[in-house]
């Protein structure tokens, strides 16, 4: 193998050794931000059920709508 050949062999190898590199990085700080925002959902989601929980008591009725009386 040539010495131009053997070359152009380690700058491609260095370019994707590279590439592979920056993939991963965003691919962890892709997975961080999913990991944020699935615990950002859940606690929204936890705090809408305790929202609703607190209302339902407060109504009484069990969460049943009832016509406003004006109607």
């Amino acid at each position: 193998m040539s010495d131009d050949r053997l070359v152009a062999l380690e700058e491609k190898l260095a370019f994707h050794e590279h590439t592979v590199a920056a993939l991963n990085d965003s691919v962890y700080a892709q997975q961080k931000q999913i990991d944020a925002l699935t615990k950002r959902c859940e606690e929204l989601a936890s705090r809408v059920r305790q929202v609703a929980e607190q209302s339902r008591q407060a109504e009484g009725d069990g969460g049943v709508d009832e016509t406003p009386p004006h109607y």
